[in-house]
Order: structure tokens, then C-alpha cells, then sequence
């Protein structure tokens, strides 16, 4: 469970960051963009990465596997698939509550490194994730990236501070955060904002790193 704001948002391409940009912008078709049906499209109302209130009906954005990614698929690197588990897939419009910040998210983002970690692969855009290890088996790294915030650039080191403080788990492994997928509406909700990009520390709703994260 990691997280990301507008610094190191990718836009355009994976390359480029410095935006708020998501990869499915309302409307989404709930036909899906390469056959695959989005049940939830119609609940995607942004065209950008927002940081709501984090109630049921307005939720914060949020990215994983997304069949946008790779951008140049090839047979050695094709089109992700979305993370499925425990029945529920996280395909474009899926509510998420994170008890780590007791906050509603919605899926409408895509998260290049989510994708490589689900496949067991590395795609060429991912400069982030280095070799994947021995022995990973696709389809059993869940990883969710959360918006952050704010809307505009901010010190970076104040933000990646945020960013890391607030992920748990690790990369390829996995493990110690939990999140409820198609929760109910009625879970506990905190609405100040996550990063002002403003005060200490840029005004991070944590100062200190979380160790792990349990569901209601």
C-alpha cells in the first residue's frame, strides 16, 4: 500500500511527471477500452486526480493495475491485467476504504509499478520496481497506490517523507496492510487533508512511519 501526489504523477507518459493526470477520466465506457466490461465506470465523475473529503460519495483517487498499462504492449511485456482478490477485481469505478487514514478511494488511476508486481514482470516505463525476484508467482502481489495531494507542486522532500511514511509494506512482498474493497458506506470517515504541501513537514497527517495497517 504505497502512495502518490502530484510531484510524482506521471503524465502524459510514464516519463513525464509533474501533473494530475489519471488514466480514466470521466466518462468511462462501462464497455471497458479492450473488451473488458467496467461495471463501476459510471461512478467515475473526476477528469483529474482529486483529493475529496474521503466520504463514501466522495472518495479520493486512487490507481492499480489498469489495461492501460504497459503503453507499448508486446508479446514479452503485454497488457496488465487488473488485481483481483478475493473475488473483487479493481477495474475502473471500484470504492476502496483505507483504514490506515479512514478514508473512501475510488479506482481511476493506473499504477505501472501495481502492474509489473501483479505480472511478475518489468515493464520497459517502470524505472522504479529494479529486478523481479525469484520465485514471484503472478497474480498474488496486491499493490494500491493512494493519491495524496495536493493539486500543485510542492517541496519534494516534504512530500516523499509523507509518501513513505504513510506505505506499508514492501515492494514485491507485499504484507501488514489491509483495505476494504466494495466496502459499505457507513465506515469511519476523516476528512481533514492527507498533504497540504504547507506547514511542518509539509503538513502530513502522520509524522512518524506506519508499521502496519488492520481492517475494521
Amino acid at each position: 500500500m504505497s502512495w502518490y501526489g502530484f510531484n510524482d504523477n506521471s503524465c502524459s507518459t510514464e516519463s513525464q511527471t509533474g501533473c494530475n493526470d489519471i488514466a480514466y477520466q470521466a466518462p468511462v465506457d462501462p464497455n471497458g477500452n479492450y473488451g473488458t466490461p467496467y461495471p463501476n465506470a459510471g461512478t467515475i465523475v473526476d477528469t483529474e486526480a482529486k483529493e475529496h473529503t474521503g466520504t463514501y460519495d466522495d472518495p479520493i483517487t486512487a490507481a492499480s493495475s489498469a489495461d492501460t498499462d504497459p503503453q507499448n504492449p508486446t508479446a514479452s511485456n503485454p497488457r496488465h491485467v487488473f488485481e483481483t482478490s478475493g473475488g473483487a477485481t479493481l477495474s475502473p469505478g471500484t470504492i476502496i476504504y483505507n483504514p490506515e487514514v479512514q478514508k473512501y478511494f475510488i479506482m481511476e488511476d493506473s499504477c505501472i509499478e501495481c502492474g509489473d508486481e501483479y505480472a511478475c514482470i518489468i515493464s520497459p516505463e517502470d524505472k522504479d520496481n529494479g529486478t523481479v525476484p525469484a520465485g514471484c508467482t503472478p497474480a498474488t502481489n496486491l499493490h494500491i497506490d493512494f493519491w495524496m495531494g495536493p493539486k500543485f507542486a510542492t517541496d519534494t522532500n516534504d512530500l516523499t517523507a509523507c509518501e513513505n511514511n504513510s506505505s506499508v509494506g514492501d515492494p514485491w512482498k507485499g504484507g501488514q496492510a489491509q483495505i476494504i474493497v466494495n466496502p459499505p458506506p457507513d465506515l469511519p470517515v476523516v476528512t481533514t487533508p492527507l498533504f497540504t504541501g504547507s506547514g511542518p513537514g509539509g503538513g502530513c497527517w502522520t509524522q512518524s512511519q506506519v508499521p502496519s495497517i488492520t481492517c475494521p
